[in-house]
Parts: C-alpha cells; structure tokens; sequence
C-alpha cells in the first residue's frame, strides 16, 4: 500500500477500510525528501505524463489545459501547498501507534537506497 491513501490521521474512527488497513500495518516508511527535490520530480513527471497521455491516478490524465488554466488541481500545486502538512500527520500517526507500528523515516535518495539494499541483503 502506497500513496496518500488517508489525509487526516485522526479520521481512523470515521473509515472502516482505513482502520482496517491501520490494524494490520506493522511498518511505516516515510519519504521524508527535501522540498525542491519533491517538487522538481513532480514537474518532471506531469510534463512526461502530459507528454505520453501516461494515466496519473485512477486513470486520471494530466493535459497541458489542466496545467495552464486549473493549475489548482494539478499534481506540482498538491506538492507547492501540501508538502509541509505531511511532518505534523506523520508525528500524530506515530502518537496514536508508536506501541505496534515500526517508523522509518528517509530524508535523502541515499538514504532510501541504503535502506532498500540492505532489506535485499537480510531478505537474500
């Protein structure tokens, strides 16, 4: 499971299908990268969707009309406005779990791919 697939952690009580997803989570990995970085790829990766028609989510399309005129609503905005809410849902996510949830929480490309090959390591 990936994605901002819940926006306010203290909605858990509300959704069934989240506190589902909740309860058998074991692991958290946070990729907790510097602003620029985050929104320099989102830039990068809506002008090769625009480019290519690529499907963005739920089968979503991104379109040069979207871009210019509804910026709003486009993928680089989501990230100019919401990349600092993310650090205060993360500490509430860790309040309300710390006791069965693992965090781990990667600020750097390096650092990720540290992390992913030396869970290849342990899993090899």
């Amino acid at each position: 499971l990936d994605g901002n697939f819940m926006s306010k952690p203290r909605d858990l009580e509300r959704y069934g299908l989240n506190r589902q997803i909740w309860d058998n989570t074991q692991c958290l990995i946070w990729l907790d990268y510097p602003f620029w970085t985050i929104y320099l790829r989102a830039w990068r990766r809506t002008l090769w969707r625009i480019g290519t028609g690529e499907p963005c989510c739920n089968g979503n399309r991104e379109t040069w009309s979207l871009l210019l005129f509804d910026f709003r609503n486009s993928i680089p905005y989501f990230v100019w406005t919401g990349h600092g809410k993310f650090p205060e849902r993360l500490q509430e996510l860790e309040r309300i779990f710390e006791e069965r949830i693992h965090f781990v929480h990667l600020q750097s490309q390096r650092e990720t791919d540290y992390f992913l090959n030396s869970i290849a390591k342990i899993a090899s």
